[in-house]
């Protein structure tokens, strides 16, 4: 029985920590059709990945209390408390709000609503019960940041290394941007 406990136990450990290395190396090297609304199909990545693994977590949890296994029992932190009473807050803001649809997923474009806030205080409870506190992850979280600031200061020498801005020269723009927003940009950056 010992043994079947601490399998489900490395189970949910391991579903974290595969979750945290999407989130520490996938999200930040995500990309959909080059540049084009880039914001939100990271957003749908963060989205669409915590929901499915979330949703494994919970999964593994229940598993876990049907099976009767013993779960280690954490006490509650003043942290906890205060991620807690956060969470209401948002959902009574939600509540009290006159437009709903703008606060459930969030202002267009930046999504920080009611669902994302839902989701970050998700993840709080679910690293802090559920992972191991492995170190590999801020090496992982290091190197992805690494490459991500590599690729940064290769665009900005005009070293287009993963082709994001083919078929953007002579000023013009990706298909949402009109050029003169786009040479505009450029000239401020440049000045």
């Amino acid at each position: 029985m010992k043994k079947q406990e601490q399998n489900t136990k490395e189970t949910v450990s391991m579903l974290v920590y595969g979750y945290l290395v999407i989130l520490f190396a996938g999200l930040p090297l995500y990309m959909q059709n080059k540049l084009v609304m880039i914001g939100n199909a990271k957003y749908l990545f963060f989205r669409n990945t915590t929901l499915v693994l979330g949703a494994f977590v919970v999964l593994a949890v229940l598993w876990q209390r049907i099976r009767g296994e013993r779960t280690t029992k954490r006490m509650w932190k003043k942290t906890d408390v205060f991620m807690l009473l956060y969470l209401v807050s948002a959902i009574f803001s939600y509540g009290i709000s006159p437009c709903r649809e703008d606060v459930l997923l969030g202002y267009p474009g930046w999504y920080m609503g009611l669902v994302t806030q839902g989701l970050l205080v998700g993840i709080y409870f679910a690293v802090s019960r559920y992972y191991d506190g492995s170190r590999s992850i801020w090496w992982i979280a290091g190197i992805t940041a690494g490459i991500v600031t590599l690729i940064g200061l290769l665009n900005r020498l005009d070293i287009d290394v993963l082709g994001t801005f083919r078929g953007m020269e002579n000023g013009t723009g990706p298909s949402c941007c009109p050029p003169s927003v786009t040479t505009t940009g450029m000239q401020a950056i440049s000045v």
